[in-house]
């Protein structure tokens, strides 16, 4: 089964973004699986199809060729279809679970030229050396068309309010019920609770500290300052803060391993790494 995804958006810019994921399991080397994603946007504001996702081997297990744009226009309003189509080119002996990465799609003001970010969320497949002999296509099946019966209208239509309700407010605030998943919510919600204790070298150094493993977390490896551009290649939702980010670690490198362990030759307050770390919490949930 595949899962489609509604993505929040700003309803005065983009009026839908629903992304396809493909289905999460039964895959084995030289398969092929897409990526379906539907853009609807608000005139003047139009895609950016000189900037899409780059074709050609994206991560160590997995190419893409090069995308497929189709424009629709539906009573003066601009409708994409995307197609993301991906082969999977490697794998490891034992059943491995392998990332699919973010893209972030480039849309902008034709009156303007304002430039917008669009996030398409990463997810996992799980793929092995062996394929199931009753399985079949690997392509994501398409759910059956279902008659809605008029006595479940209603709760079809409170429960899809409640979700979005739900979606919106975790999106735009990172409720903390999710923000187990998150690195950067869990890193910003540490250092908001210990805004009101001393601020000294132990704090300053657990705080830069407490960054760095979401950072870790994130990647799923160590990141260090020479490795920033795998970094954003891998997790494109946060090249919205690539000099900020970039600044950090060189500060940060500067404090730890140059012998300025002081916080007047800091850069950053705790307010300074808090407000930091809310910004690498809205990146991570695709918001910029």
């Amino acid at each position: 089964m595949f899962a489609t995804v509604s993505v929040y958006a700003n309803e005065k810019k983009i009026e839908q973004l629903d992304i396809q994921q493909p289905r999460t399991f039964g895959y084995q080397i030289g398969d092929k699986f897409d990526r379906i994603i539907k853009l609807k946007l608000n005139l003047p504001y139009v895609l950016d199809d000189s900037v899409l996702p780059k074709h050609g081997r994206i991560t160590e297990w997995l190419t893409l060729e090069k995308p497929i744009v189709d424009l629709t226009i539906e009573d003066g309003v601009p409708q994409y279809h995307i197609k993301l189509h991906y082969q999977i080119i490697n794998i490891k002996p034992e059943l491995v679970d392998i990332a699919v990465p973010s893209h972030m799609l480039i849309y902008k003001n034709s009156d303007t030229d304002e430039k917008l970010n669009a996030l398409i969320p990463a997810t996992r497949i799980r793929v092995s050396a062996l394929t199931d002999s009753n399985e079949r296509s690997l392509q994501a099946d398409r759910m059956p068309i279902t008659v809605e019966q008029t006595s479940g209208r209603l709760f079809l239509y409170l429960a899809l309010i409640f979700a979005s309700i739900i979606g919106f407010l975790y999106l735009k605030f990172g409720l903390p019920v999710f923000n187990k998943n998150h690195p950067f919510a869990k890193a910003h919600q540490v250092l908001k609770s210990r805004r009101h204790k001393i601020w000294d070298e132990v704090a300053l150094s657990e705080a830069l500290q407490t960054i760095h493993q979401a950072f870790n977390e994130t990647a799923e490896k160590t990141v260090f300052i020479e490795k920033l551009d795998e970094f954003f290649s891998e997790h494109q939702e946060f090249t919205v803060m690539e000099n900020e980010i970039a600044l950090y670690f060189s500060e940060s490198r500067t404090y730890f391993f140059e012998g300025k362990t002081d916080q007047e030759s800091f850069k950053y307050s705790r307010d300074a790494l808090i407000d930091f770390t809310q910004k690498c919490s809205e990146a991570e949930r695709g918001i910029s």
